[in-house]
């Protein structure tokens, strides 16, 4: 099994972490932690200039930020991003196109035995209404 690099370098009273630890620490995308680096945004380790480690403490300041505005939003949106409710409109839309597509022979999760098991359970559906129809109003 190949041996694992390591994420982070001490270089004297300097910690470096390498790309992907900080990019996991910031949010960031690797290529958005590189393009801070082409650009000298961020400092990365002049020792290694083929690879790209960067200094701890720019890190930690971007996760700090990062970790504040998350709060920032949880304290705008208390009970986090709700599910989106439709409308009836949207509802029925919806229904309309999936009985179309269940009319063309679509079903949901399956082969044989599943339309089988529908078509018994809609036959004994409309046998019972059959029978309330013909026992009429007590």
């Amino acid at each position: 099994m190949a041996k694992r690099k390591p994420d982070v370098r001490q270089d004297g009273a300097l910690y470096w972490f390498s790309l992907p630890k900080a990019a996991g620490l910031t949010g960031l995308t690797k290529k958005e932690m590189m393009r801070r680096a082409d650009a000298r945004e961020l400092r990365t380790d002049p020792a290694v200039p083929d690879e790209y480690w960067f200094e701890r403490e720019e890190i930690w300041a971007l996760k700090m930020a990062k970790e504040a505005r998350s709060e920032a939003w949880q304290a705008r949106n208390p009970d986090g991003a709700k599910k989106r409710i439709k409308t009836p409109e949207q509802q029925e839309k919806a229904w309309e196109k999936m009985s179309g597509a269940r009319a063309q022979g679509w079903r949901p999760g399956g082969g044989g035995v599943s339309s089988h098991y529908e078509k018994v359970l809609l036959s004994e559906i409309a046998e019972a209404n059959r029978k309330r129809k013909d026992q009429g109003p007590k």
